[in-house]
């Protein structure tokens, strides 16, 4: 049997890829994958008997097939029961990947397409097997105004709060987001040493790893030796679901006593873990005339797929972000989650968020349009009703009286000079403007010819990053940090694994504040066995908490060096009992230890001969506190904003190749600003695509037949006769920007 270097039970890092790997007698795996999204599979067979591969399934598992998580027990593999089409129900493991695939070839399945509840169900047992099995439904309520007030016996509502207000405005909005990730994909390698167990795997998640090995394989956690092989992705089903894979070539590895290695193909990575579903939305907002907030409303749906062990903690974060950042006297807000017979939802969970600013930052838009086409309304632009409604909790405030308050740095200077640097009011208006002219006279606005301009427009969204959320089951544990001054008087930071960006930020402070030397410096991952993290790695990346985590033992140490003998240690955490202003039992207060904010327009153009779309500028202004190197956070902000990119239309990516970032460089600690990006470029390209077409879209990423469909819908009107159209017409008449507003968006509205 193959003999490792590491000792049990610790847990190490190196910088290769799990992929690359390899040890000595190695064998491969293969996952086979359920043919059917539910029933029983009653048998797996082979037609041909490959030398020396062999069938792994739930049998095989030394220790428990169910894994226990916070939203209910994850199978090792599937038990007979089908949850998804692909769920995997065994691995076929052999010397060479061309065995095993040959032996694949030979596979049979055979299943009862029945699920077992059925069979349960059709009992005469009055409870059928609704007590066995759950129905898989989450939801967050959350109601706030005195429209909820019992007044008199009666209880008001939204709903009759929203007709009672001057101007209302409701839309529907289907938001999928996932940005294509091309790193290395989920896999694992493990060996045993004797009784110990050697495991090689990407997880972001040791803690839950080795949990769940020693459930899986009846081995107590001081026998499993981890080591942490390279990646980055921090998707919801990577985080986890890594842990499982390991269990899967746990037990391989124990039944064959040789070492196996299973590695996700990229397409099972995109089918199985990178599989983001739609979010949809629906949306109504009361206003006064003017733009003040009266009601808010917001039903949010989504499918969670068969097993998602973040699901709570989603539900709720799209529940807190659905109002943005927005205020309003009465709000409404539901997001349900129900399961399927799919593989689990998958979202970074550090954009869960981005869903529900995407939906209300149109919204907003929409209302904008609405208020414009009010009679004897002045102009309103999108920037003011943000401002005018912004639920910004000053640092000195007492927590006011609204479901949800967040402390957003310097957001309404954000906006200002935001709008000041894209000249957003001038082209608002003058993009309407043609807007308007499309509509006097479509068919010589869209004849191709190089003599037509391109068709424009421009959009505006704002957002928050929440830092820690406080509500976390998972992420809202005790963080914490050690700092140790050795006896050469070097500086030693125990953390796992971190980008280039941030460890170049940790140490330059920490240099700072103890005057060492950066080259005297290090940051070390390796852990004893039972001390590593409890959190995900992602957590340690959250420079917002870590840095304050990191300044304060710098600071402690710097205290004691000259009275204490080396080495001297030092771990500061936060803790629950600093969770004051949020309650997780009532569901409100200020649920993030800290936000940054960030505002962001974006011009596109249509091409007048193919109609297809380019991002013509992006501005973005953002505020996160005092920037710490400055070119690292560009950087961060320009790779983010390629991402998205990437992700805003169906089948290829868009490209811009004007990008302005500003920083409002403020005194306080660094905050997390790089998923700013995530929260409002989306909704922003949307509103500027929307006004270009002269119709409001509603989902992304946006399909390009979608917009080739509005421009030809648009082109088989006919053109309004002189009579009906004599008042709108730009060449005879000076239209005021307000008329320009109402009448651009009469096109709309007509059609």
């Amino acid at each position: 049997m193959h003999k490792d270097k590491e000792s049990a039970a610790a847990i190490t890092f190196r910088n290769d890829f799990c992929s690359d790997l390899s040890l000595k007698n190695m064998f491969y795996a293969v996952t086979i994958r359920s043919p059917v999204d539910s029933g029983i599979i009653t048998s797996i067979s082979q037609d041909e008997i490959v030398e020396g591969c062999v069938l792994i399934t739930a049998r095989d598992v030394p220790g428990s097939n169910l894994l226990d998580s916070a939203e209910g027990k994850i199978k090792v593999f599937c038990d007979g029961n089908v949850s998804y089409a692909g769920e995997p129900i065994g691995l076929l493991v052999g010397p060479d990947m061309k065995s095993v695939n040959r032996a694949m070839a030979s596979i049979r399945i055979s299943y009862d397409d029945i699920p077992i509840e059925s069979y349960i169900e059709n009992k005469d047992d009055e409870s059928g097997g609704k007590e066995i099995f759950d129905n898989g439904e989450w939801e967050r309520t959350v109601e706030y105004g005195d429209c909820f007030t019992m007044e008199s016996g009666i209880r008001k509502g939204i709903d009759a709060e929203m007709k009672e207000s001057e101007v209302r405005v409701q839309n529907d909005w289907t938001y999928s987001f996932c940005p294509r990730n091309y790193r290395e994909t989920c896999g694992a390698l493990c060996s045993f040493s004797g009784d110990s167990l050697n495991v090689y795997s990407p997880s972001q998640w040791i803690s839950n790893l080795r949990e769940y090995l020693s459930v899986a394989m009846k081995l107590s956690s001081d026998k499993i030796n981890v080591i942490r092989t390279k990646d980055w992705e921090r998707s919801t089903n990577s985080i986890w679901y890594n842990s499982v894979i390991a269990c899967q070539a746990a037990v391989a590895s124990y039944k064959l006593n040789v070492p196996v290695k299973l590695i996700y193909s990229r397409q099972e990575q995109e089918d199985y873990i990178d599989c983001m579903k739609p979010i949809h939305f629906h949306t109504e907002l009361g206003a006064t005339r003017s733009g003040k907030l009266k009601a808010l409303k917001v039903e949010a749906s989504l499918d969670s797929g068969s097993t998602n062990v973040f699901i709570g903690e989603i539900i709720d974060r799209i529940a807190i972000a659905a109002s943005s950042c927005y205020k309003a006297d009465n709000i409404s807000i539901q997001v349900k989650a129900k399961s399927s017979n799919t593989p689990p939802l998958s979202i970074d969970m550090q954009l869960i968020d981005t869903a529900s600013f995407f939906a209300m930052e149109n919204a907003l838009s929409a209302l904008v349009r609405k208020l414009n086409k009010e009679p004897g309304n002045s102009l309103i632009f999108p920037n003011e009703i943000r401002k005018m409604n912004l639920n910004n909790m000053k640092t000195d405030d007492q927590l006011p009286d609204m479901p949800f308050s967040f402390q957003l740095p310097k957001a309404e200077e954000c906006i200002d000079k935001l709008f000041e640097s894209s000249d957003f009011n001038n082209k608002y208006i003058f993009y309407n403007r043609e807007s308007l002219a499309r509509a006097a006279d479509f068919s010589k606005q869209f004849l191709p010819s190089p003599f037509v301009p391109p068709i424009r427009g421009i959009g505006f969204a704002a957002g928050y990053e929440g830092s820690f959320y406080y509500g976390s089951k998972i992420y809202g544990a005790d963080q914490e940090l050690e700092v140790t001054l050795e006896k050469d008087g070097s500086l030693t930071i125990h953390s796992p694994p971190l980008s280039d960006s941030i460890e170049d930020i940790w140490i330059r402070l920490a240099s700072d504040i103890l005057d060492i030397k950066t080259s005297r410096i290090k940051i070390n991952s390796n852990f004893e066995g039972g001390s590593e993290p409890f959190l995900p790695e992602s957590a340690y990346a959250n420079i917002s908490i870590m840095t304050v985590l990191l300044k304060k033992c710098c600071e402690t140490i710097k205290k004691k060096k000259d009275k204490d003998e080396l080495p001297i240690s030092v771990t500061h955490e936060l803790r629950s009992v600093q969770k004051k202003t949020w309650d997780n039992e009532k569901f409100r207060g200020e649920p993030f230890h800290s936000c940054s904010f960030a505002a962001a327009t974006v011009e596109v153009e249509l091409d007048s001969h193919t109609f297809s779309d380019r991002i013509k500028k992006i501005h973005i202004n953002i505020s996160g506190g005092h920037i710490l190197n400055s070119n690292a956070a560009e950087a961060s902000i320009k790779l983010g904003i390629q991402k998205v990119l990437s992700t805003l239309t169906e089948g290829r990516k868009a490209e811009c190749d004007d990008i302005n970032i500003t920083f409002m460089n403020g005194d306080g600690n660094p905050e997390q600003i790089g998923e700013l990006v995530y929260q409002v470029i989306p909704s922003a390209y949307l509103q500027a695509l929307s006004q270009a077409l002269g119709t409001q879209l509603d989902t992304l990423p946006v399909q390009y037949d979608r917009i080739y469909q509005e421009i030809k819908t648009l082109q088989s009107q006919k053109a309004p006769k002189p009579e009906d159209t004599e008042e709108n017409k730009p060449e005879t008449r000076p239209i005021a920007p307000a008329e320009e507003v109402e009448n651009a968006d009469s096109t709309d509205a007509k059609r």
